[in-house]
C-alpha cells in the first residue's frame, strides 16, 4: 500500500502477486491487488490491466462478499462491457447495505450511492453520496475519491461526468504564503504593524471572490495567521504544516503578542 501511494505501482503489483502466490486470497489482498491492476490500467491505457483488475475484485467478492471489492467489481463490469454483471452485483449491493443503513461509514455510504449510480436511481445515488459527505466533512480527499469514481462511472454510462459535482464538493486549495510581521526593531521595514489593518482587508477582499477554498500553508505571524483567521471566520478549513514541534515554532515564529 505505501508503495501504491508512492506511485511505485510495478514494485506494488510485483509484491502484491507474490503475497497470493504464497496464499494469502483475503478480501484484504485480492482487493489491493485489483486496486493496482487497475491504477495500471489508468496510467497505461493496457486493457489487459483493467480485465485482471474486473477478475480479481470479483473473485474476492464472490468469496467474501464485501462491499469494497464488489462496487469495484461492478463499476468494472460497466468498463468491461459486461452490463448484465454490473446490474446483478450493483442490485446484490443495494439489497445488502440498505439492510445495514444504520450501521454503515462514509465509505458504506459511498459505496450505496454508487451502486445507485450503476442503476441510474440518480436521486438515491444523491441522497447517499450526500450522507457519505456529511460523514466525511473536511476529510477532502476522501470526497475527491468518490467524486472522481462516480465521474468515471458517469461517463461509461454515457451520462454528463459533473453530473453529482454539487452533491460531491471539493474545495479548491488556496496555498498562502508571506512575510511575518517585523519584529521590533528592525532597520528596514518589511511588513509593519500599522500594515496589518490594510493586509487584512486585502485578504478578505481575495478571498470574497474564491468562493469554497481549502487552506494550505503555514501559521507564523502575520500573512499565514491573517489568511487563517479569515478563512475561520468563513466556515472554511486548512491544512497547516509547521516546520518544527509546535511550542518551539510559536517562540520562534509566532511570539506572544500573535500567540492567541
Amino acid at each position: 500500500l505505501a508503495k501504491r501511494k508512492a506511485q511505485l505501482m510495478p514494485e506494488a503489483l510485483q509484491d502484491l502477486e507474490a503475497l497470493v502466490r504464497e496464499g494469502h486470497h483475503d478480501a484484504e489482498t485480492l482487493g489491493l491487488l485489483a486496486g493496482t491492476y487497475k491504477a495500471m490500467w489508468q496510467g497505461s491505457g493496457d486493457n489487459g490491466f483493467r480485465e485482471r483488475a474486473y477478475r480479481t475484485h470479483l473473485e474476492a467478492y464472490e468469496r467474501f462478499n464485501d462491499a469494497f471489492n464488489g462496487i469495484n467489481a461492478a463499476a468494472l463490469a460497466l468498463y468491461c462491457g459486461d452490463a448484465g454483471r454490473m446490474h446483478e452485483i450493483a442490485g446484490q449491493l443495494i439489497t445488502s447495505l440498505t439492510a445495514q443503513a444504520g450501521r454503515l461509514d462514509a465509505w458504506g455510504k459511498a459505496s450505496l450511492g454508487e451502486a445507485y449510480l450503476l442503476k441510474k436511481r440518480m436521486d438515491d445515488a444523491r441522497d447517499w453520496y450526500a450522507q457519505a459527505v456529511a460523514d466525511s466533512a473536511g476529510r477532502h480527499q476522501e470526497i475527491a475519491v468518490m467524486r472522481r469514481q462516480a465521474r468515471r462511472d458517469l461517463e461509461a454510462l454515457g451520462q454528463p461526468r459533473d453530473l453529482l459535482d454539487a452533491t460531491l464538493p471539493v474545495p479548491r486549495v488556496l496555498a498562502y504564503v508571506g512575510h511575518r510581521v517585523d519584529e521590533d526593531g528592525r532597520a528596514t521595514p518589511r511588513f509593519p504593524e500599522e500594515k496589518v489593518r490594510q493586509v487584512k482587508q486585502a485578504i478578505a477582499d481575495k478571498l470574497k471572490g474564491l468562493g469554497a477554498v481549502h487552506g494550505f500553508g503555514g501559521a507564523a505571524s502575520g500573512t499565514d495567521l491573517l489568511v487563517l483567521k479569515e478563512l475561520a471566520s468563513r466556515g472554511l478549513t486548512a491544512t497547516v504544516v509547521l516546520p518544527f514541534p509546535e511550542e518551539d515554532f510559536i517562540r520562534e515564529s509566532v511570539g506572544e503578542h500573535w500567540r492567541r
